[in-house]
């Protein structure tokens, strides 16, 4: 517990140092965007964050490995997914990207067809991320292999890599269930 309220404190220090934005776009689905800049410089963003309904592919569980509401409709089911979680380096530590997870588990609160998950998707190499998210009440799911997208040698060749992805879950049916 103390090491809680010293991960809060710690996060408070830097957001007294930074503002956060909230940014709605209403195209045909849920979405929330989370900025945070530093007050100083209008220009600098220290982390970001976005909480989106959209349907996320369930198949690869099986109904004994956890009890998800529709599982009977698993892959066409929206569902609210936090994506693109970062926080620039010298930032990172102090509590900025809870703050700005725990924001879009807020807004999770306000979504019209509200069944209570969130979900994220984690690449398999950045177990710091993972961390955040076991750390915050996200529980392990399973892991899928995918595409990603990458720039090769600075230049603008792109290409395709293949990677794994885990995914995640949590249960949110009020503000209690949201870790601080």
């Amino acid at each position: 517990m103390a090491f809680a309220r010293n991960m809060l404190n710690a996060g408070l220090h830097t957001l007294r140092k930074a503002q956060l934005m909230e940014i709605s776009l209403n195209y045909d689905c849920f979405r929330r965007i989370y900025v945070a800049k530093t007050k100083t410089n209008e220009r600098r963003v220290i982390g970001c964050c976005e909480v989106v309904e959209d349907e996320i592919d369930l198949s690869p569980l099986t109904d004994a490995t956890i009890n998800i509401r529709g599982v009977g409709n698993r892959s066409t089911r929206p569902r609210l997914i936090i994506e693109n979680l970062c926080v620039a380096k010298e930032f990172r530590r102090a509590g900025l990207g809870s703050y700005l997870l725990h924001e879009c588990e807020r807004a999770s609160l306000k979504w019209p067809l509200g069944n209570g998950e969130v979900y994220v998707q984690v690449d398999d190499d950045n177990p710091n991320a993972y961390s955040l998210f076991t750390s915050q009440g996200y529980q392990f799911l399973f892991e899928s292999e995918c595409k990603r997208t990458t720039f090769s040698g600075g230049t603008l060749l792109m290409r395709q890599e293949s990677m794994t992805k885990k995914t995640l879950r949590k249960s949110i049916s009020s503000t209690r269930d949201i870790l601080l």
